[in-house]
């Protein structure tokens, strides 16, 4: 932290180093400053010092302004230099891919009551030609920059599906990173359903889990049944336990609908003293897909219900978090969907988004932006397109301008809004509450 000389009377205070944020919660009156991480808290004297500080400028006219005033200089927040106006957002044109996740197959052994992308509909799976091209390009941009080749796969479909190019494209990866001299990084998002002899083999090449629960038997079960109709809570558990007792970390995804929210006490239980757990997410449900027909969760019902959870959470020392309200963390886009990365389909399409693989999709034109081209053994991006999704981010959404969360979520799920220029209310809504919340818990 930088500290500024203590400004005399009658001295113009200046002004601040960033523009702080006035806002209200739970009968307290905040100064927030995303940049710096400082929260303060005001009582009604020190509000309108802070609003000419965020204006034209204020001089002190006593000496409980100057203490003030000194508070802030000391903190450093003030500056007596000007300050420019310009975007927070400076983007470079270029597009060079680090990161790419594989959507290796639309082929799922679950038939989740909300899956977004109507698995199993038309049985496809990438072929080892597609795979391995998307792992050179991302390959040869991190040896050119330096930077950690990261490959990712999702779906779609579940990965693990597809096992055999599950190992074959793993294989490659590691041996294109290691004849290259790149830092690799290896994810999976998974409904953790296969056999442990698979999990074995995962578990030394992985880096990452990202395993998808939905809470309690009675909840998982009824959400997330196998095709056959059984239910599948007992098999991610042995995953959890395999996982937890050699030494892993995992993360969980858990989709909440209306009727799960009961049912969030409940994982607690079941997730304190797994050494392997990182965190769960709690992301209310997406209407698509399958889950086009089921209601999203009441946002103050969801709100009460993951306030509640989370506070048995720090109890517990247990991370609950939901995706969106990330204070502390200075972001410039939300997600991978516009910075320099790409999720390729099982037909070798490019999608921003790995909740978008259908190109017939009416708002398909937004996120596939490119496909791998037989003739020339490459990829081939679409520029204009390209252009399009990187120009979504803090500056450009005139919803997010003055908004106090706009350096943590920068806009949001570019999917769940379905446009380049517009954000989701209800996750909006969501998203400021709970930043909200970690604001006055910062202060304690």
């Amino acid at each position: 932290m930088s500290h500024m000389k203590s400004l005399s009377v009658r001295q113009s205070a200046g002004r601040f180093v960033e523009k702080c944020f006035l806002l209200e919660h739970q009968n307290l009156h905040l100064a927030y400053f995303p940049k710096s991480h400082q929260v303060l808290s005001l009582n009604q004297a020190a509000i309108p010092i802070i609003t000419a500080l965020n204006g034209v400028g204020f001089t002190p006219r006593t000496s409980a302004d100057q203490k003030f005033i000194n508070s802030l200089s000391t903190a450093g927040l003030l500056t007596s230099e000007p300050v420019p106006d310009s975007p927070d957002i400076q983007q470079s044109t270029d597009y060079r891919p680090t990161r790419v996740g594989l959507l290796l197959t639309d082929v799922c052994n679950l038939y989740c009551v909300y899956c977004y992308s109507h698995n199993n509909k038309t049985p496809q799976t990438m072929s080892e030609t597609v795979a391995c091209a998307a792992i050179d390009l991302i390959i040869k941009n991190a040896s050119e920059d330096h930077s950690v080749a990261h490959l990712q796969f999702h779906g779609g479909g579940e990965p693990t599906c597809a096992w055999s190019m599950v190992q074959t494209t793993i294989e490659y990866f590691e041996s294109k990173v290691k004849l290259e001299g790149v830092e690799k990084y290896i994810g999976i998002t998974t409904n953790g359903v296969f056999s442990q002899q698979r999990l074995a083999w995962l578990a030394e090449h992985v880096d990452e889990f990202c395993i998808s629960w939905d809470g309690t038997k009675e909840i998982h079960d009824r959400l997330r049944p196998k095709r056959n109709g059984q239910g599948s809570y007992d098999d991610v558990l042995r995953t959890f336990d395999y996982i937890d007792k050699i030494g892993k970390k995992y993360w969980i995804s858990s989709t909440v609908t209306e009727d799960s929210l009961q049912y969030f006490p409940g994982i607690i239980d079941v997730l304190a003293n797994r050494p392997g757990f990182e965190a769960i997410s709690l992301e209310p449900i997406y209407q698509h897909g399958r889950g086009q027909e089921l209601d999203v969760p009441d946002a103050d019902r969801f709100l009460e219900a993951f306030r509640a959870v989370k506070k048995l959470g720090r109890d517990n020392d247990l991370r609950i978090e939901f995706s969106s309200a990330r204070g502390g963390s200075i972001r410039k886009s939300y997600c991978y969907a516009t910075d320099p990365a790409f999720n390729v389909t099982p037909t070798g399409m490019v999608t921003a988004c790995y909740m978008r693989t259908d190109p017939q999709d009416p708002q398909a034109g937004i996120f596939f932006h490119g496909n791998y081209d037989n003739d020339t053994g490459h990829f081939i991006f679409n520029a204009e397109t390209r252009a399009l999704l990187r120009s979504r981010n803090i500056d450009s959404l005139s919803e997010c301008r003055d908004c106090f969360c706009r350096y943590h979520c920068a806009g949001g799920c570019l999917n769940q809004s379905g446009a380049i220029d517009q954000v989701s209310p209800y996750r909006c809504y969501i998203t400021k509450n709970l930043t909200l919340d970690h604001l006055v818990e910062s202060l304690q």
